[in-house]
């Protein structure tokens, strides 16, 4: 379940009585009610003209612009979560693995890694020679 007591595998969930009930209609009036007008008024902000095109800022905004649908397409759908942190907690097993492994001078150590950590561990100069 997410904040908005929504399952990320289906749309529907059994309610009280055995009834079913749409778990996306509170996260999409939710969404409606207090994301898109800040979505609005961020796209709003941006089009005004605050920076030159070619400074750092103005470069920043026009890139945020060209990735608007994107950003902006968890107010279409309900079912997209708000953040990445359940993506973030399955990645970080493996990230902090290869970080216990990563200073390992030996070629068991690295080798270890290598099998727990697949494509992200290589054999440092003075042990692959």
């Amino acid at each position: 379940m997410n904040t908005f007591g929504t399952s990320p595998g289906g749309d529907e969930s059994r309610g009280v009585g055995g009834g079913t009930r749409s778990t996306t209609a509170l996260p999409a009036q939710l969404r409606t009610e207090r994301s898109a007008p800040l979505a609005a008024a961020i796209r709003a902000w941006a089009h005004q003209p605050r920076a030159l095109p070619e400074s750092g800022l103005g470069k920043a905004i026009a890139y945020m612009l060209g990735l608007w649908p994107g950003l902006t397409r968890f107010l279409d759908d309900p079912r997209i979560p708000l953040d990445t942190n359940a993506t973030e907690r399955a990645l970080r097993g493996t990230v902090i693995g290869r970080k216990n492994h990563y200073g390992s001078r030996s070629r068991r150590g690295t080798e270890v890694a290598a099998l727990t950590t697949p494509g992200t561990v290589t054999l440092p100069h003075t042990l692959a020679t």
